[in-house]
């Protein structure tokens, strides 16, 4: 829904959407508690890593995001490594080789959320789709021939082809780089995202809407990267859904009123 309906512009003027996919489309939190479950099988019950996905998730990502702008141009499995073998320390756990390997290669194969794939055709209808990712080019390959498969993609995006992580504002430059040689301008992209400070912070920094699909996650949970107080005021997204489903719902409206 848009959250100022009187100044948001029409869902009709867009003509180009750019996805995150890890949270927005990919069940990451899913995906997550199995890939780290050597690490979490370790700790002791009661521990807020083992009841939510959101603090788990956010204890990876705060060493991945450090691995990141050390090495923007590492490769999305070897951060991972990087990262697992960081979040054993931090926790003195025993971390395995093959387990901390297993994590990037798992990204790839983790599963849709159950609405993503019917929303993305839906929405295929009237926009050109685009995902935009910190993942390899491997991994991607997995995803659109797995996860997302059957969709049309008019391009797909990845930190290794770009050659630096989100939240770079180099990445979404590249971007409209990449819609500039399809004839679509800046105010005609809508940049749709779990992420907040992945995507939301720089579509702000660089001008472009967007819009949050905060799948269901409140925006308090403890551990969970919200538009809390650390992002206030850096954040503009025009529209929330708390689904991709909920999105192509309101898209389809808007185009047949």
């Amino acid at each position: 829904m848009a959250l100022s309906p009187s100044t948001a512009p029409s869902l009709t003027s867009f003509r180009a959407l750019a996805f995150d996919i890890f949270g927005t489309l990919v069940d990451e939190p899913k995906g997550l508690a199995s890939a780290l479950e050597p690490l979490t099988s370790q700790l002791p019950e009661g521990h807020e890593a083992k009841t939510s996905s959101a603090a788990l998730s956010a204890a990876l990502n705060k060493h991945e995001a450090i691995i990141e702008r050390q090495h923007p141009k590492m490769l999305k499995e070897d951060t991972l490594f990087g990262a697992y073998n960081a979040l054993a320390k931090e926790w003195g756990l025993e971390a395995h080789e093959k387990d901390a390997k297993a994590l990037g290669e798992a990204y790839g194969k983790f599963p849709a959320f159950p609405d993503t794939v019917q929303a993305l055709k839906k929405l295929g209808t009237h926009y050109k789709l685009i995902p935009i990712s910190n993942c390899s080019e491997k991994q991607i390959e997995d995803i659109v021939t797995g996860a997302l498969k059957g969709i049309d993609f008019s391009a797909v995006l990845t930190a290794e082809a770009i050659g630096s992580f989100k939240p770079s504002l180099n990445n979404f430059e590249y971007l409209l780089k990449e819609l500039h040689k399809m004839g679509v301008k800046k105010e005609e992209l809508l940049i749709v995202a779990q992420g907040v400070g992945s995507d939301h912070v720089p579509a702000k920094q660089i001008g472009i809407h967007s819009a949050w699909i905060s799948r269901g996650r409140p925006e308090s949970e403890k551990g969970y990267e919200g538009i809390g107080k650390q992002n206030e005021g850096k954040v503009g997204f025009g529209w929330r859904w708390n689904s991709m489903g909920e999105m192509a719902r309101d898209v389809e409206l808007a185009f047949s009123s």
